[in-house]
């Protein structure tokens, strides 16, 4: 298996349209992240495959009627709308879309939280490309690969880490960390510091 076949992309105009090389893989993580307009009636995260939408994940907010649709298209064709009255992202507000690629459903997590689920009526080893439309800003579009169990990744680094960011941290500045833990690990410490001391501290035992 090839690991991180895809580099993210930032700050991408709306609409947005790129390929996915290679296929989607079980375990596999599609992370949309940005800023829904204030004034946004709609936007859409599509996994596609040539012109069918496997996957259509599409907030819509008309009036006091805020929901979610999942459905899928095929050769021209709308299956069955699947709704969930509820706004996982209000508008004006940053936003955390991930879609987790698993062997019978996409289980789809909105700012951390599980969201919902969508059962495969296309394999999703056919999507080739990721759509994103609507009233929204994009800040970051990212695919994080299944890393084999105990295989060391393309591009790792040694640990203890330590890098410097320019520019500093400001609001809508997304980190991503993604790894493996080693077979006799205990302890997993990410920290992020000033000058004066440690500004954010994380650990996992």
């Amino acid at each position: 298996m090839t690991l991180f076949q895809q580099l993210p992309f930032f700050n991408s105009t709306v609409p947005f349209s790129r390929p996915i090389h290679g296929a989607l893989l079980d375990g596999m993580i599609v992370t949309v992240c940005g800023r829904v307009s204030p004034h946004s009636s709609r936007f859409q995260v599509d996994l596609m495959h040539g012109s069918d939408i496997v996957l259509h994940f599409n907030l819509r907010y008309v009036g006091g009627s805020e929901y979610v649709v999942h459905n899928t298209c095929q050769y021209g064709h709308w299956g069955s709308e699947e709704r969930k009255y509820e706004t996982p992202f209000p508008r004006g507000q940053m936003f955390a879309l991930q879609i987790l690629v698993t062997q019978e459903t996409y289980k789809i997590s909105t700012n951390g939280k599980p969201f919902s689920e969508y059962k495969h009526r296309m394999p999703f080893s056919h999507v080739d490309s990721i759509c994103i439309g609507g009233m929204v800003e994009l800040s970051l579009v990212a695919f994080q690969y299944p890393v084999p169990c105990y295989a060391a990744p393309l591009g790792s680094f040694m640990v203890p880490y330590k890098s410097t960011f320019c520019g500093g941290v400001h609001p809508g500045k997304i980190f991503i960390i993604q790894g493996f833990l080693n077979p006799g690990g205990n302890r997993m410490e990410i920290s992020l510091r000033h000058k004066t001391g440690i500004a954010f501290y994380y650990s996992i035992f």
